[in-house]
């Protein structure tokens, strides 16, 4: 079986390009500041960590959420574009979580635009 000319037609994912050029850079003793993918270069602060823990050990944490994410991260958000950006959402009807910007706006695009 060979892949469909649709997979050879797909250009290299930018981000991998952009580690192995950094990636080299660093090889050579160049002193590189990423700003590709948002990794962060400093320490996940402790009260994160812990909130983590305390998430991992809660079995009710367990399983997948339903497709519309968990109430309470909805209702975080929302507040969170409150404090923000002053921007009223309803955590009900307009929060949306996605597995990553990419997927969002991908899915944005098959949900506005004809092709």
């Amino acid at each position: 079986m060979r892949p469909s000319q649709r997979l050879s037609r797909i250009p290299p994912y930018l981000f991998a390009e952009l580690e192995h050029k950094i990636a080299d850079r660093r090889a050579q003793g160049i002193d590189v500041i990423s700003l590709g993918i948002g990794d962060p270069d400093t320490p996940t602060p402790s009260v994160v960590v812990d909130a983590l823990a305390r998430a991992g050990a809660d079995p009710g944490t367990h399983q997948y959420p339903s497709n519309r994410g968990r109430a309470e991260f909805r209702e975080g958000v929302s507040a969170f574009y409150e404090r923000r950006f002053g921007v009223t959402l309803d955590p009900a009807t307009e929060v949306v979580p996605a597995l990553g910007a990419k997927e969002c706006i991908f899915n944005l695009n098959l949900a506005f635009l004809d092709p």
